[in-house]
């Protein structure tokens, strides 16, 4: 494996990280039993699916989709924010477009260099 698919592929655990930690819905200050806590924790749970792939030409993002009644709806209220998100991970260095209807189970963002 050369030094630079290495590279990149430390980029993208790092900015997988980063977007799972802007996804997040907070769930400190929360009690355990209440249905706030477990609501973000089951739309937590489901944005630790998420996935980056980045090599030097080609970026591939999928965000898992909730599946829970308020999750689609705050993902989609999100979104261009989420769009804007990697858009500033990746310093706006390449061109990207969003795809929520190709497959069920996520929404997939790719992206080409610029």
């Amino acid at each position: 494996m050369s030094w630079q698919k290495i590279r990149y592929f430390i980029f993208s655990l790092i900015q997988r990280k980063q977007l799972i930690d802007f996804l997040k819905l907070p769930t400190t200050g929360l009690s355990k039993n209440s249905q706030a806590y477990y609501a973000a924790y089951n739309y937590n749970s489901y944005m630790k699916m998420s996935k980056v792939k980045l090599s030097q030409k080609r970026l591939e993002v999928k965000i898992r989709i909730p599946e829970t009644l308020d999750g689609i709806p705050l993902l989609e209220k999100n979104w261009p924010n989420v769009i804007d998100k990697i858009s500033r991970l990746n310093l706006r260095r390449y061109t990207l477009s969003s795809d929520k209807t190709s497959d069920q189970y996520y929404y997939i963002i790719e992206g080409t260099r610029k």
